[in-house]
């Protein structure tokens, strides 16, 4: 049976012969030691079979007293594999730290598993439940479910349920979003200043008391709208002022280029991977003094899940200063790229009406300016500071 197989592997068993004497006399005295003889065998004048290990040196008696000769065959099981490397420390101690590395991986979280996710991203999910805890490497313990839940809840107005839950080494996280658009209750008291001076063209007030009007001149910071609405009985009602409010306005830009200017060129270049273990990059290389450029990590997959173990290569350099000269033309072309880079950040919001370019070369530099007149709204909201005379 697989029991006392499985006993007698623990055990120990040897295989054994013995010939030349009487088998019958070698049994006798094998019965009076309390010998078990296993699955023995007799072939003329020769007797095998097994024994436990602890039954050993009754054998080698036996055969002495029975005039035979003893010949071990073969020895197996679990405590002849121990004796032979009880003082090879290093295989007890592998197996112990394997059983504990096995226990210590077995309680930490290894994948985030996010589901239910259609205007939110996935990684505005993640990064929130990073924050609170919830990522690969730590222990399961540690993760307050109910806290992370009802967070979750208050924090992210777009989510009309959230379930947080461990399945085995893998962190479930199931959200459900609101359909329609969320409203968020703003108790926020504002006035609206002027950002920029100009002439108004048009003012649409939707809530607030209205300082301007069509035509007027405006200065910047200059009050457009207010949050303090008289009231008949003589008080004053607080509210948050919004409004469109679009004037004619004059903007100016202006980029540099000098025809000399000093610039990083790569000396040398390399490659150093790390050991990605649970978010822990170990380094496996040294690259000292260079600086990281670009960075790919490779993660292991089994079965479409995404393991936290695997590699980070990093593309390493080093950068060394130098002075680059440039021609005019080549500098003029870089000038006016700058430019259009400028004006698209800067006026892309704005209706541009009148446009004028001026170019200059002076001072070892090329320099492109420009003067627009061009429609805008330029309101600035600012908070309304209420003081209690109390």
């Amino acid at each position: 049976m697989l029991s006392e197989r499985l006993i007698r592997f623990v055990r120990g068993e040897v295989r054994f012969c013995v010939q030349g004497g009487f088998i019958t006399q070698f049994t006798d005295v094998c019965r009076r030691e309390n010998i078990n003889l296993l699955h023995t065998k007799i072939k003329e004048d020769s007797l095998t079979g097994s024994i436990m290990r602890e039954d050993t040196e009754k054998l080698k008696t036996a055969a002495q007293k029975s005039g035979m000769q003893l010949q071990i065959l073969k020895k197996r099981g679990l405590s002849f594999v121990v004796i032979r490397y009880r003082l090879r420390w290093g295989i007890p101690a592998g197996i112990c730290l394997a059983f504990l590395l096995f226990g210590i991986l077995s309680s930490v979280v290894w994948q985030v598993q996010i589901t239910g996710c259609e205007t939110l991203s996935e990684e505005y999910i993640r990064d929130y439940f990073d924050e609170l805890g919830v990522r690969p490497g730590v222990f399961q313990r540690s993760i307050d479910i109910v806290h992370c839940r009802d967070r979750a809840m208050l924090d992210i107005k777009e989510l009309l349920w959230v379930s947080v839950y461990l399945k085995g080494c893998i962190a479930c996280i199931e959200i459900s979003e609101r359909k329609g658009e969320v409203y968020t209750e703003d108790k926020r008291n504002s006035n609206l200043y002027a950002a920029y001076g100009g002439e108004i063209i048009r003012a649409d007030v939707y809530a607030g008391e209205s300082y301007v009007q069509k035509g007027q001149a405006v200065a910047q910071g200059d009050l457009l709208v207010g949050g303090a609405l008289p009231l008949k009985n003589g008080g004053v009602r607080f509210v948050r002022s919004q409004a469109d409010i679009v004037a004619r306005t004059n903007r100016t830009l202006q980029t540099e280029m000098p025809f000399s200017a000093s610039a990083q060129i790569i000396e040398k270049s390399g490659v150093r991977y790390f050991l990605y273990w649970f978010t822990l990059p170990v380094p496996l290389g040294f690259a000292f003094g260079m600086q990281t450029a670009e960075t790919a990590t490779f993660l292991l997959c089994r079965e479409n899940v995404i393991l936290p173990i695997g590699l980070v290569r990093h593309g390493c350099r080093t950068l060394t200063e130098n002075v680059v000269q440039y021609s005019e033309k080549t500098a003029l072309l870089c000038c006016f790229a700058e430019y259009a880079v400028l004006e698209l950040q800067t006026m892309h919001e704005k209706t541009i009406l009148q446009r004028n370019l001026t170019v200059r070369n002076q001072d070892g530099k090329i320099t492109v300016s420009g003067a627009y007149i061009c429609e805008e709204n330029i309101v600035q909201e600012r908070e309304l500071q209420i003081e209690d005379e109390n």
